[in-house]
């Protein structure tokens, strides 16, 4: 005689939980799994008393006490979920606002050393034309304040890449959480093995080489630097 498996069951305001035990029962098909989860959605948004029609509770049903909520803890629930949801799309909302300051900030930036640059070349070749080579004598300081003001800009950004690194890592880091939690992009292992790589290993992977990057550019910024200075002190000697 087939046993009725135990059967336990829980409830928010839109869904109702059921979680089927095997273990006792018998089953028509093959299942590896020791229990079935089943959620289903209320037609009405509402607090059930009990789940079945009748007052007397079936031998086989019990509360899932895993997942049981009074009414109260359910609405605290819902509340929490959405101040969570609020709170992320004023995140959104930063964000955006922060990458069109970026945006603005870079342009400009561009738009700074694109006219500066020009002004150094125009300079440059028109004094070319008109004196021929008794230009090279004074073109330097002609020029030197403005290609000073655009070295200058240029250092300043090895900096902001510097920070940029800061901020992408942070962003990395925060994000690690979420992805072991939703199991995003995870790649599922067989069964008999029972677990799964996550992807926030390939995210640890990627800050130790977005440290080593940063280190390597700059040791070669400053080889490069180095070797420049050398150069001229050999010529001046």
């Amino acid at each position: 005689m087939p046993l009725t498996p135990l059967v336990s069951w829980a409830q928010r305001h839109e869904d109702i939980y059921l979680r089927v035990e095997l273990t006792d029962a018998q089953v028509s098909f093959r299942s590896t799994q020791r229990q079935v989860n089943i959620t289903l959605q209320k037609e009405q948004r509402g607090w059930w008393e009990r789940l079945t029609r009748q007052e007397r509770k079936p031998v086989f049903l019990a509360p899932d006490f895993d997942r049981w909520l009074d009414e109260s803890d359910a609405e605290m629930e819902i509340r929490e979920k959405e101040e969570k949801k609020n709170r992320s799309k004023s995140q959104r909302h930063e964000e955006k606002g922060f990458v069109s300051l970026t945006t603005v900030m870079l342009f400009v930036y561009n738009l700074v050393q694109f006219l500066g640059f020009s002004w150094i070349f125009v300079n440059m070749t028109v004094r070319l034309f008109i004196f021929g080579q008794d230009s090279l004598y004074d073109t330097f300081h002609t020029i030197s304040d403005v290609m000073f003001f655009c070295q200058i800009l240029a250092a300043v950004e090895v900096l902001n890449a510097a920070f940029g690194v800061v901020r992408t890592a942070v962003a990395v880091i925060q994000s690690i959480p979420v992805f072991d939690e939703t199991k995003l992009f995870s790649i599922a292992l067989p069964k008999a093995v029972g677990a799964s790589i996550s992807f926030s290993y390939v995210l640890y992977v990627y800050l130790v080489l977005m440290v080593l990057g940063l280190f390597i550019n700059f040791r070669h910024l400053h080889k490069q630097r180095k070797k420049r200075f050398r150069t001229k002190k050999r010529k001046a000697n």
